[in-house]
């Protein structure tokens, strides 16, 4: 019988290896040598959500390089990993009850506000869901700060309703064109929850939102 903790790892990698092959949007085996730093990772007990955000950053800055290349291993986001988990340990430490905590968070939620405030202009048509996201996320007082889990809930309730409001206003074929990309990576019937994730994630890249998270 397979134990729960084999399980759990298996959910681990099979997580990160989807999303790797969907941010380089093609498919691909992982090699011995990735497999390798994603057990590291997963022994070195660094939460899934900090590896996707590592990725996610580590792909981000590869394509604004004019030197972008076409041979990434999955090794190579070993620092970026390692740097978006020490920020994360900084702002579970203390749950945001002491001022380092403190001047972090109101920094995470001021990029976050900066970089939505950057697409009013570009989305004149969605103003009103856009300055709605933003007077919520302005409301988020980092003085009240005890969890930081709870804000992270609190701003993903946000980004969600962003998102739902900019969903409705693709059109059909654009919809379809976004599934029939991840369906390349992930079938949405072996798969429905992480696919309907993975969409969410193309319709963000879609209109350049930010992630309404703390990483």
């Amino acid at each position: 019988m397979t134990s729960p903790a084999h399980n759990s790892y298996r959910e681990y990698y099979r997580e990160i290896e989807l999303h790797w092959c969907w941010r380089r949007e093609h498919q691909m085996i992982v090699s011995p040598i990735e497999f390798e730093a994603m057990e590291r990772w997963h022994q070195a007990e660094v939460p899934l959500p900090v590896v996707l955000r590592a990725i996610d950053l580590f792909i981000e800055k590869k394509n604004k390089s004019p030197r972008r290349k076409t041979s990434l291993l999955l090794t190579q986001v070993d620092s970026t990993v390692q740097k978006v988990h020490r920020e994360y340990d900084i702002l579970h430490k203390g749950e945001g009850e002491n001022e380092e905590n403190g001047d972090l968070l109101g920094k995470k939620l001021a990029g976050i506000q900066r970089r939505l405030k950057k697409l009013v202009p570009e989305y004149p048509e969605h103003l009103a869901i856009l300055e709605q996201s933003l007077a919520a996320l302005k409301a988020v007082k980092v003085v009240d700060i005890v969890d930081v889990d709870t804000v992270d809930t609190e701003l993903q309730q946000i980004e969600e309703m962003l998102i739902e409001a900019l969903t409705a206003s693709l059109s059909a074929d654009e919809l379809r064109y976004m599934r029939e990309d991840i369906e390349e990576v992930l079938p949405e019937a072996e798969e429905p929850k992480l696919f309907a994730r993975m969409l969410r994630d193309s319709i963000r890249d879609h209109f350049g939102l930010p992630r309404f998270n703390l990483l």
